[in-house]
């Protein structure tokens, strides 16, 4: 799907410089930036869920991707009934907040967790580390009583 928006671009970028009917001209790109966003981002979780990333990649990279993806898409997205409503360049007003939009979730992503919300990796260690100890507890009762599989 991504590649297939990547094929489709220059023509959507010929389709929004002509003239006349602005709004499904410009609804057009958007759309696929949106869908080629999207897919990207759907991409990076596929990748992160899979563990298909070099060991030496660092998870950072991932999570930075997927923001940018997510955050392109909703820019895009939100800019298309901008345009329909508006029936002017306005809607392009949309575009520039990209950077400011970007910058804002990466602020948000950069903050340290809250003690109240540990990191993902610090729960999952946690719930290993309790599973762990459920079996450890059993394994201990199963040699006790005898009941274990010999």
């Amino acid at each position: 799907m991504w590649l297939f928006m990547q094929v489709l671009m220059p023509f959507a970028t010929r389709v929004i410089t002509a003239d006349g009917a602005f709004p499904p001209r410009f609804g057009l790109y958007a759309l696929l930036q949106v869908l080629a966003s999207a897919s990207f981002a759907l991409i990076i979780l596929e990748i992160r869920r899979e563990r298909l990333y070099r060991a030496d990649v660092p998870p950072p990279v991932l999570a930075q991707s997927l923001v940018r993806g997510i955050c392109l898409a909703a820019v895009f997205g939100v800019s298309v009934p901008v345009a329909f409503l508006t029936a002017s360049t306005g809607a392009y007003l949309c575009w520039l907040s990209a950077p400011i939009v970007l910058a804002v979730a990466r602020r948000v992503q950069s903050r340290p967790p809250s003690a109240k919300n540990p990191p993902q990796a610090e729960r999952t260690g946690r719930r290993l580390r309790r599973r762990r100890g459920q079996v450890a507890g059993l394994r201990r009762h199963a040699s006790r009583t005898g009941s274990g599989s010999e």
